[in-house]
């Protein structure tokens, strides 16, 4: 549980922060960062933290990089439950 909370966490801090500074002129964090705290299980506060800070909501190449995140982690889970990968 502590690892699951612990990568949501991130990317919701991630998109938070990086929201509060954009337009200015700090070190943007970048979306490759981003990307990968949402690969490692992060991707349901990534979702969120979208949505609560209408950050990379609308930017279509980060969306569809996102959501393919979430299609390979959806096929994985499914992998792992129904086939006995576990």
């Amino acid at each position: 549980w502590s690892y699951l909370i612990g990568i949501n966490a991130a990317p919701l801090l991630l998109y938070g922060y990086d929201k509060s500074i954009a337009g200015g002129n700090a070190l943007r964090v970048p979306e490759r960062v981003l990307h990968g705290a949402e690969l490692f299980g992060g991707t349901p506060a990534g979702f969120i933290g979208q949505r609560v800070f209408h950050h990379k909501s609308r930017k279509g190449s980060y969306q569809l990089q996102f959501w393919l995140i979430v299609a390979a982690q959806a096929i994985a889970v499914i992998a792992i439950v129904y086939l006995g990968l576990a």
